[in-house]
């Protein structure tokens, strides 16, 4: 049977999906069988209900789901991930299968954990177990020797922050590069040396680690408290010729998206430099027959350029303001231990208005783009790449 669903805004602005009555009865009962089983420990019964699909689960402060394909893992997961019990003393008439956080169904009502949250299937079949009332280390507890491995694995506290810590150092190890990346490993090992003289110490393990965690924020913040230019030079008429955008790059379709919000939004056709002039030729590629084709013919110049590290400008932009998912795939990828030269373009006719970005980047400074505008300057957001004439 084809499952019919219905969605509508509720006037407190919450969304609720709500399917046929026979299939959500349906669903919610393979829910609350799946959490009575888990409830009684009868892991085996459990698995039954997920053994086409497998589950995920994450504790508090990790990063990634973890995912369980077979029942010899299931069953040997399970006492841990269930170790908190989330679903308690249950009045089924006053719990329900609601739709829809991030698109899946949960379990709400009488007797249900709120630091735990299961995330179903439209059919009841458990998809992906939230924990917060659990923590687990960077490390594998299985493998835990140390008086020191051990106490974490035993102490919530003690995994969450090393789950904070193993997240930092990751991404100092992103950011530093050179004599900082080398220096960093240096540190770590005697990090590792001081704390694990603190033994089964509990607070002697939370204060030290507490410290390289605030130590290695720290040098983060200063390595990349600004967005000030550096100092080496790109000639601009490295530039002179004709660029097109290339074939070579998904970027370049990127903002193949425009056209569903604005049906005259100007597409990059060419760019062509001679020194510090710019002609930017730009064409509307309209989804409907019905707008005609139109081009533009600018006229710009080089109003400025400015060198930067590619750490420093990500740092300060899109890491410290969290909006990753806006950067576009590949160009949120570049390796961060290059040169980011921002060439600005201005209208000849007015200075002050821009006319594009262009981008000079990567190893041999190798990678060019180009974008309308910033998105956090001098960040670019979606970009098209570039390739001179002779090269497409």
């Amino acid at each position: 049977m084809r499952l019919i669903q219905i969605c509508f805004f509720a006037l407190i602005g919450s969304f609720h999906c709500y399917a046929d009555e026979f299939e959500s009865q349906k669903a919610q009962q393979k829910a609350l069988k799946f959490a009575h089983e888990i409830s009684s420990k009868n892991y085996a019964k459990a698995y039954q209900l997920i053994v086409d699909n497998g589950i995920e689960w994450r504790f508090s402060g990790m990063m990634e789901n973890r995912e369980i394909y077979s029942e010899e893992d299931f069953l040997r997961l399970a006492p841990i991930i269930f170790k908190n019990v989330f679903i308690g003393t249950v009045d089924e008439e006053n719990v329900e299968l609601t739709c829809c956080l991030g698109g899946y169904s949960t379990l709400e009502g009488t007797g249900i954990n709120d630091d735990v949250t299961f995330y179903y299937f439209d059919s009841g079949t458990p998809y992906l177990l939230i924990n917060e009332t659990m923590a687990l280390p960077s490390f594998d507890c299985a493998s835990a020797t140390t008086d020191v491995e051990v106490s974490i694995c035993n102490n919530y506290k003690l995994s969450n922050q090393d789950q904070k810590l193993s997240s930092v150092y990751k991404d100092a190890q992103r950011f530093f590069f050179g004599s900082e990346q080398t220096q960093l490993q240096v540190d770590q090992i005697e990090f590792l040396r001081q704390r694990n003289q603190c033994g089964s110490n509990s607070e002697c393990i939370h204060s030290i680690t507490e410290e390289r965690i605030n130590t290695l924020n720290d040098r983060l913040d200063s390595s990349f408290i600004s967005k000030e230019p550096v100092t080496f030079t790109i000639d601009a008429h490295i530039l002179n010729g004709t660029w097109r955008t290339s074939d070579d790059f998904d970027m370049q379709y990127a903002s193949n998206i425009y056209p569903l919000i604005s049906d005259d939004y100007p597409f990059l056709q060419s760019i062509t430099f001679s020194g510090k002039a710019v002609n930017v030729r730009r064409a509307n590629r309209p989804v409907s027959s019905d707008f005609p084709v139109t081009q533009s013919n600018d006229e710009c110049i080089i109003n400025s350029i400015n060198n930067f590290w590619y750490a420093n400008v990500y740092y300060q932009t899109a890491y410290q303001n969290n909006y990753f998912g806006r950067m576009g795939g590949d160009f949120s990828q570049l390796p961060f231990a290059v040169n980011y030269s921002v060439y600005e373009l201005s209208y000849v006719q007015d200075r002050n208005k821009i006319c594009g970005i262009i981008i000079i980047t990567g190893k041999d400074n190798s990678i060019v783009l180009f974008a309308d505008d910033y998105i956090d300057k001098p960040l670019v957001d979606q970009a098209w790449f570039l390739k001179r004439d002779r090269e497409i």
